[in-house]
């Protein structure tokens, strides 16, 4: 692993547990992280709501995307046909671009490092199929596919991040309010957006 994905990963830890605290009003920070880390995911699947998380460090910003896999390609079991293998690949390449879900101001200078983005649960009907052979049967928890997309940017002027759009509304079926959770500049910010007011406030 370079040293790009070991920021990267290391931005994402520090994303999930400040934002939780956040979320909890830091009254449980660090105690039953398992815990929360379950009723997260069991909030972002809700259909039609997600999760935006957004953390500066220094010069790097990490952008965290999560929200079921309905709002995204308009279903959520594994691809059966063409028509569906074509919808989630489409998908995955339009979030892959990270200009169509997150809107930074310019002269902060953010540059795009890495994006990692996926449908998990959304693997091809037939390997699911033949993973379930083997597991005796169909797994329960399949429905339950999320979009989980990561984005890390080097930002030349960070300080100038007062500002994010959420360009993702654009490309998702039915999504209602995405709750962002920023730690910015050692500020905590936490805004609901929607369609129709899609830019969170980062300060500057």
């Amino acid at each position: 692993m370079n040293r790009t994905n070991v920021r990267t990963r290391r931005l994402v830890a520090a994303a999930i547990g400040t934002v939780l605290a956040l979320g909890a009003g830091g009254a449980h920070a660090g105690k039953d992280h398992g815990k929360e880390h379950t009723e997260r995911e069991h909030a972002a699947h809700a259909h039609g709501h997600g999760t935006l998380n957004l953390v500066a460090e220094g010069n790097e910003l990490l952008v965290e995307l999560i929200m079921p896999a309905v709002n995204v390609v308009g279903f959520e079991h594994a691809p059966e046909d063409d028509t569906q293998r074509a919808a989630v690949a489409t998908a995955l390449a339009t979030l892959r671009d990270a200009s169509a879900v997150i809107g930074l101001p310019a002269d902060a200078g953010c540059t795009l490092e890495e994006a990692h983005v996926e449908l998990e649960g959304m693997e091809d009907d037939h390997a699911r199929k033949v993973g379930d052979h083997a597991h005796g049967g169909a797994r329960k928890d399949e429905a339950h596919t999320e979009l989980h997309a990561e984005y890390h940017f080097h930002c030349d002027h960070p300080q100038r991040l007062d500002h994010a759009e959420l360009r993702a509304f654009d490309h998702l079926h039915d999504a209602e309010e995405i709750e962002a959770r920023a730690v910015i500049g050692g500020a905590q910010r936490a805004q609901t957006l929607r369609p129709s007011a899609r830019v969170l406030e980062l300060g500057g």
